[in-house]
């Protein structure tokens, strides 16, 4: 009973000296090196910088499974859900680390989200999910102190998770600082990576959208690569149906561009077969410089 009892404790000392092993998130007010991080910062000051080293116990691939290569993340104020979207991991190293950095608040000339197009961030009211949506909302805040928190989870199972209080009496700062950021991650913007290349299957999406009602499609880029299946209820179950992901750019009525990301899907017939190709999801418009549709 006694060597249980030591056995246990010593397994309890291990897990709160050793950082790697907890579900945690690192806050500092300058860009951190991941081999090398810093001592979390608890409070911050508005308008000062903010950045986040997510880190997990395991390498995302074994935490996620073989099917799926994103990251749920969540941003909370003050105790409240403000949004959460996927941050999909395109390329196989990404997925092979336990760490991701994220940005909340930064400056933009030491920015890391948006400018890995294997990286690619949700949207929401047509902000990317990331420093763009964090510093619109934090320049809401009013004066006080607040509480930030941010969580990479599934399921209920938490992956990585920290809070931090953030302090001010104005935080107009964070306001500004959301405009610079808009301004440096759009002229950075460029179309996700393809996956596979179909130019058959690419002109059938076209003339689908163009048929939905989309005008003036530039490019269509299939970003995944291989079609995803889709069982009738997990398991073993039945395939009932098949879908791709592509990113479609296209031109607004001002002669601005934009891409957003489509899910095509062909239901399974019954004889075996795929039918016609139809449209399930279309993603918010993320802006594009034209110079980059075709990069």
């Amino acid at each position: 009973m006694l060597r249980t009892v030591v056995t246990v404790l010593a397994v309890l000392g291990i897990l709160l000296t050793n950082p790697a092993l907890a579900e945690e998130a690192i806050f500092s007010s300058q860009p951190i090196d991941p081999k090398n991080p810093p001592t979390s910062v608890s409070t911050f000051q508005a308008p000062e910088p903010i950045y986040c080293l997510l880190r997990s116990d395991k390498p995302w691939k074994q935490l996620l499974g073989p099917h799926t290569d994103y990251l749920i993340t969540y941003f909370f104020l003050d105790g409240e859900q403000k949004a959460y979207r996927t941050i999909a991991l395109k390329r196989p190293e990404l997925l092979e680390r336990s760490d991701f950095l994220l940005d909340i608040a930064p400056d933009p000339s030491r920015m890391t989200a948006y400018r890995d197009r294997d990286i690619v961030y949700g949207t929401k009211d047509g902000l990317r999910f990331g420093p763009e949506l964090f510093t619109k909302y934090l320049g809401e805040l009013g004066p006080g102190t607040h509480k930030v928190r941010v969580e990479v989870k599934a399921y209920g199972d938490v992956y990585a998770q920290g809070e931090f209080t953030l302090e001010g009496s104005d935080f107009s700062g964070y306001q500004a600082l959301h405009q610079r950021i808009r301004g440096a991650a759009a002229g950075a913007q460029t179309m996700p990576r393809a996956g596979l290349s179909n130019p058959t299957l690419e002109g059938q999406m076209k003339a689908l959208l163009t048929r939905d009602g989309w005008s003036r499609i530039m490019r269509v880029v299939i970003v995944d690569k291989d079609w995803w299946m889709n069982r009738a209820s997990g398991g073993n179950s039945p395939y009932v149906s098949r879908h791709l992901n592509a990113a479609v750019a296209a031109r607004n009525p001002d002669g601005s561009c934009y891409y957003k990301t489509v899910t095509f899907e062909q239901p399974r017939l019954i004889t075996g077969g795929w039918g016609a190709l139809e449209v399930v999801r279309t993603s918010e418009p993320t802006a594009l410089p034209e110079a980059n549709v075709w990069k």
